[in-house]
């Protein structure tokens, strides 16, 4: 016999089970304590017979809700760990807020465990507020589940509402090729089975299967394109608007042929309601006017809007989204000029994010997104051609701050320095005080043919003039940046807590990575000052600081000559120091190298202009 104490009821498992199957109602079993908490001596899991024995006693008694609620419903959700039953955290009154109630609604159980959920789900949520519960409603479908368990897999009894989530299942997780040959038949039977009942969702499943045909239906782009309007019409869903203006954009099945003005009608539905595809297809139309008067800014502004979105979207890992589309889009907009300014470098960053975006779709197998990335492909390489020599470098100079704050996209972000010699490294990234997470950033340097989703991005500030670096991480929400000094500053609630003033590079980590080991030894380097060019009439920048690798010892004061790779360079050393070539950016210990030591007699002719003056 069940006991209770402080509050704990203490039973057996054949006590709880009979509780669980409402032998007993709660306020008998828990001694008149509605709120006590049950404590069960031996293994008891709930079992689906059990919710069934209960259903048909409650139905036997046309119970209401009320009578359920407090006798059988809330006692059990707040006991659910300890009789095994996994439906419901905490309280009551938080109950189900793990479950997906909006998909478990929509279709009815196919296991023991989807049961379970199913009927609490249902009689929670859904029941609460009724005059009258529908048991048979419940108990058919759990019912069946039990009844399959011993009769022959190829002829299960199933409910309308359990066809309808075999179906929706398979469909909606696109495994129709994985299917046995009878799972096929099952499919195709319960699909025309409910279309014949008036269900649109099997309608649905249908349309888009013979659009394009899978595993199931063979291409049928006629029967795609009268379904969807019967959808449309009965549900004005803007994905089947959308889906429809593709038909008639295309002209597929038996149309005459493309019919434009059609389609844009479509179209313009979907756009309406926010479908992302139907934005980027109405400004196709519109930047060509097919049938429809041209309008290049109009067009601009709905695939800038899809660009944005799906960047956040693909930044969240949503890698399914439009970004691949609305990316190839804004790089022919940049490349044409239509609707903004013609940039060839814009374009190729959007083409380098289109390939990548693609590159991450790829695996979900959309319906023409192989041909999606054929486009992108030969816009990248017609781009590449174009720009011949000013792209595949591996760092790039004079890289402005306003990037890194543009990258930021007014998210607070987290600031990392270091620094050797007058050399600064800056990781960055965004940080939320929400708790909510925050998008990656779509790092795009065109020069470099460099496109990456990264959680920091990294730069350098070289020939560092001033600094306030702290030693430790800091937040900031607010940059300052001055391109005509070159200053850096970052705030964090008005106080200014970290700031470099240099000259900033970003450079190519894909190469970084492939540093040979012998980089990683240290080496003996040099703040230099430029004091000469050797080109005659070429004074490049007067004044220029080097961090330059040096083969043998050398003093601050001393005149050396280096080698930037492109030129010779006289410079008067500032410091000497140890460091690893990997401590130092690309285009520093690549391309910088004291060639000898020098003096003032030494210097040539070339020079001397240059040097005299400066003495």
């Amino acid at each position: 016999m069940s006991s209770i104490k402080d509050q704990l009821l203490i039973c057996t498992a054949e006590e709880a089970r009979d509780f669980v199957q409402y032998r007993i109602p709660w306020h008998e079993f828990s001694h008149g304590e509605a709120d006590a908490a049950l404590s069960v001596d031996g293994a008891y899991v709930v079992e689906l017979e059990d919710i069934l024995a209960a259903l048909r006693r409650f139905r036997r008694k046309k119970a209401v809700y009320r009578e359920m609620e407090e006798e059988w419903i809330r006692p059990i959700i707040r006991n659910a760990d300890e009789i095994g039953m996994n439906i419901a955290v905490g309280s009551p009154d938080r109950a189900f807020r793990d479950i997906d109630v909006t998909e478990m609604s929509k279709h009815e159980p196919l296991s023991r465990e989807e049961a379970v959920a199913w009927i609490f789900m249902q009689l929670v949520t859904v029941w609460a507020e009724a005059d009258e519960i529908p048991y048979d409603a419940l108990i058919a479908p759990a019912a069946n589940i039990l009844w399959n368990e011993t009769h022959p897999a190829s002829s299960p009894r199933y409910t309308d509402g359990q066809k309808d989530h075999f179906i929706t299942d398979i469909f909606d997780q696109d495994r129709t090729d994985s299917l046995s040959e009878e799972d096929l038949k099952r499919f195709r039977r319960y699909t025309e089975q409910l279309i014949k009942k008036g269900s649109l969702n099997a309608l649905r499943i249908r349309a888009y299967s013979c659009y394009g045909g899978n595993a199931a239906y063979a291409c049928d782009w006629d029967y795609a394109r009268e379904a969807l309007e019967v959808i449309l019409q009965a549900t004005q869903d803007p994905f089947a608007a959308n889906t429809l203006g593709y038909l008639y954009y295309y002209g597929r099945g038996s149309l005459p042929g493309r019919d434009y003005p059609k389609a844009y009608q479509y179209f313009t539905i979907g756009a309406f309601n926010g479908v992302y595809e139907s934005m980027y297809k109405s400004a196709d139309i519109l930047i060509k006017g097919e049938g429809v008067p041209q309008n290049y800014r109009a067009a601009a502004k709905l695939i800038s809007r899809v660009y944005y979105e799906n960047l956040e979207r693909l930044g969240n890992g949503v890698y399914d989204s439009k970004f691949a589309d609305a990316a190839l889009r804004m790089g022919n907009l940049y490349r044409d000029g239509t609707g903004l300014d013609q940039d060839d470098m814009e374009a190729y960053e959007c083409y380098l994010q289109a390939d990548l975006a693609i590159r991450q779709r790829l695996p979900f197998k959309h319906y023409g997104d192989n041909a999606v990335y054929q486009r992108i492909e030969h816009a990248l390489e017609d781009m590449k051609e174009k720009l011949a020599g000013g792209i595949e470098l591996h760092s790039l100079n004079d890289a402005t701050a306003e990037y890194l704050r543009d990258l930021m996209d007014g998210y607070p972000g987290r600031l990392r320095v270091s620094s050797v010699g007058n050399t600064a490294r800056l990781e960055v990234s965004r940080v939320s005080y929400t708790g909510m997470p925050v998008p990656r950033m779509l790092v795009t340097v065109g020069p470099m043919s460099y496109c990456k989703l990264c959680d920091v991005f990294v730069m350098y500030a070289q020939n560092v003039r001033e600094r306030k670096l702290p030693e430790e991480p800091v937040d900031f929400d607010y940059m300052d940046y001055s391109p005509e000094t070159g200053a850096l500053d970052f705030y964090h609630w008005g106080e200014r807590v970290a700031g470099v003033t240099g000259d900033f590079l970003i450079q190519d980590d894909r190469y970084i990575a492939g540093m040979r080991a012998e980089d990683e030894q240290e080496h003996t380097f040099v703040s230099a000052v430029r004091i000469a060019s050797r080109e005659k009439g070429s004074w490049f920048r007067f004044g220029e600081r080097f961090e330059a690798i040096c083969p043998f010892d050398v003093d601050p004061g001393d005149l050396v000559l280096i080698s930037t790779g492109t030129e010779l360079a006289a410079a008067e050393v500032t410091a000497v120091y140890r460091a690893k070539m990997s401590d130092l950016p690309y285009s520093t210990y690549t391309i910088k190298r004291v060639e000898h030591r020098i003096t003032a007699d030494d210097v040539p002719l070339d020079y001397r202009f240059i040097f005299e003056e400066q003495n």
